[in-house]
């Protein structure tokens, strides 16, 4: 595709109709990328695109391609490692003159999805600060991507374990953020700690329970079918089926 210079990528572009499309046009079902859905293939595209730009040093637009790429494929840790990257070139490039106002204008995606966009973008910004951080995890979680929930969510619960004076409503956040991506060890994680500091909550310590039998189920499917030929495979494959649907 690089070899191929630019005009290959356009026509590509061209052909599947996503790089002139602007946030709101007609064909975005507001909680998909698109009238067909989710599309990796799309997706690969705009990560393409993205790695070049990225190289030529024009770091807000790699992350915007980034971003878009993972309205196409919000599950693509791919995406989410490489937006992270244009984004912190960005800031060290622009330090205190970073905007990400013009990124924000070119998100082409709608519903939940724009939301995750837009939350990855804040948190890109100040990946350092506890609340974009959670608010990030938050909207991964809102659309089931149980990896990069956990990969935000575990610095989330960081931040949560230094502040001076823990708080019980920041961690029973996280344990409905991790339930709500089936992310359960980590739930179990941060309900033990909220049931800590509140152990007379027994509305909590009902819900800790569930985590715990919610692990314990996950990890007997995951044992059982790692243990069958073919098994963990087929799990995989029927997770990022769901992923998409």
């Amino acid at each position: 595709l690089r070899a191929g210079g630019t005009g290959l990528l356009t026509r590509e572009c061209d052909a599947l109709g996503i790089f002139g499309k602007k946030n709101g046009d007609s064909g975005d079902s507001g909680e998909t990328a698109g009238e067909g859905g989710f599309s990796p293939e799309k997706a690969r595209v705009f990560f393409d695109r993205a790695a070049t730009t990225h190289e030529t040093l024009n770091f807000p637009y790699a992350a915007q391609l980034w971003l878009n790429g993972l309205a196409q494929d919000p599950s693509s840790v791919e995406g989410f490692e490489g937006f992270f990257r244009s984004i912190t070139a960005f800031m060290d490039d622009a330090g205190k003159k970073a905007s990400s106002k013009e990124i924000a204008k070119g998100l082409q995606g709608q519903g939940k999805i724009l939301k995750y966009q837009q939350a990855l973008l804040a948190w890109g910004m100040k990946p350092a600060s506890a609340v974009t951080t959670l608010k990030a995890a938050d909207a991964a979680a809102s659309l089931g991507l149980t990896e990069i929930t956990e990969i935000l969510g575990r610095r989330a619960l960081a931040y949560a374990n230094q502040d001076e004076k823990p708080k019980k409503d920041a961690y029973v956040k996280l344990l409905d953020i991790f339930d709500e991506a089936g992310a359960f060890e980590l739930a179990v994680e941060a309900g033990q700690i909220a049931t800590q500091l509140d152990p007379g909550d027994g509305a909590l310590a009902a819900k800790l329970k569930e985590m715990y039998a919610s692990a314990a189920i996950r990890r007997g499917k995951f044992e059982e079918s790692a243990g069958e030929e073919g098994g963990f495979r087929k799990n995989i494959r029927d997770v990022d089926k769901q992923a998409r649907l």
